[in-house]
């Protein structure tokens, strides 16, 4: 393999050419570990390299280096992944976008915007919409300057009323929408939940909650009757982010659900919604003899004790998926 050395590389970079091994084996991770810190213009060079590069090898790459960096917050790769959003390959861009989730860069939220509405690739734009969700959040919040507040709205508004926009970009961008102004969001979320289509209830289940709008509880207390355990579960865990103590009794069914992660996301849920029932319920289940239904109990009166719901999402509770399971995850906080 040749190295170029044209450019007066900094230690990482030369370092990281030097050490790659033939394209035919995966890039160990501490080669990979050279990038860290790269400088802007030291990443933008590097793309000049890897340009040459075959796209499934440089997907490879990123792949590994998302890895690295979600598994090791000492490893930091944001200007090789804004690199990346630039990249040809749509694999490279996506992967790029997973991997900025946790990027404060303030020019990412114009860029993600600008990805939504005009990435040619499914993918890029499934990614896009999901990494907006944390901005929209921030921006709704006043904690972001206006611009880029109508940019993400506009951004979201226009891949929900794009006529031939693929069902899986419409459900993360129904996802990422809820946390806008109800007068803006109620239509896209009454069409996503009206829309007979399960996975898109999904999603708009998951936006009800993400609004904390007591608006919705009438469609969420229907969809914990669905047939669908993926439905009741998003439902259950909608109401746990806009119930109120006085809703408790609307859990009662869920508790005992024959889908173990729908009966795990009650319990989590008594414990945002607060009481003096729910702690008897939780402290009992807390000794269930099913270690999953006792942990997620357990969670329950952590939330209780913090007093204050988590806004975050995880890959299903306690790693149990549901027969349908929900995709619309990997939100990143801000």
């Amino acid at each position: 393999m040749i190295v170029q050395r044209a450019y007066n590389w900094p230690m990482g970079l030369e370092e990281f050419l030097a050490k790659l091994p033939d394209r035919d084996r995966p890039v160990p991770y501490h080669v990979l570990a050279e990038l860290s810190a790269v400088s802007d213009d030291d990443a933008r060079r590097l793309s000049e390299i890897w340009a040459a590069w075959d796209s499934s090898y440089l997907r490879q790459i990123f792949k590994r280096l998302a890895s690295l960096a979600e598994d090791n917050a000492l490893y930091e790769f944001d200007s090789v992944f804004q690199a990346g959003l630039k990249n040809k390959d749509a694999g490279v861009r996506a992967i790029s976008v997973t991997g900025l989730s946790e990027s404060s860069d303030r020019r990412l939220p114009q860029r993600l915007a600008q990805m939504l509405v005009e990435d040619p690739s499914e993918e890029v734009r499934v990614a896009a919409a999901m990494g907006l969700a944390r901005f929209a959040l921030a921006a709704c919040e006043g904690k972001l300057i206006r611009r880029d507040y109508d940019r993400i709205r506009d951004a979201l508004m226009m891949a929900l009323n794009r006529k031939d926009e693929t069902r899986d970009v419409r459900r993360r961008a129904i996802e990422a929408f809820g946390v806008f102004p109800l007068d803006l969001t109620e239509p896209f979320i009454l069409k996503a939940y009206q829309s007979g289509d399960r996975a898109l209830q999904q999603s708009a289940l998951y936006a009800m909650g993400k609004s904390g709008n007591r608006r919705w509880l009438p469609e969420i207390t229907t969809s914990l009757a669905s047939e669908s355990a993926a439905v009741r579960y998003e439902a259950v865990t909608a109401l746990g982010l806009i119930g109120e103590e006085g809703d408790i009794e609307l859990l009662v069914g869920a508790l005992e659900d024959d889908d173990l992660q729908v009966r795990a996301s009650a319990l989590i849920a008594l414990g945002r919604m607060g009481g003096a029932a729910a702690r008897r319920i939780l402290t009992r289940e807390a000794r269930n003899k099913n270690p999953a239904i006792a942990e997620a109990a357990q969670e329950g009166l952590e939330e209780f004790d913090m007093g204050d719901p988590l806004f975050g999402d995880q890959p299903g509770v306690l790693g149990i998926v549901p027969e349908e399971p929900h995709e619309g995850n990997g939100r990143g906080k801000l």
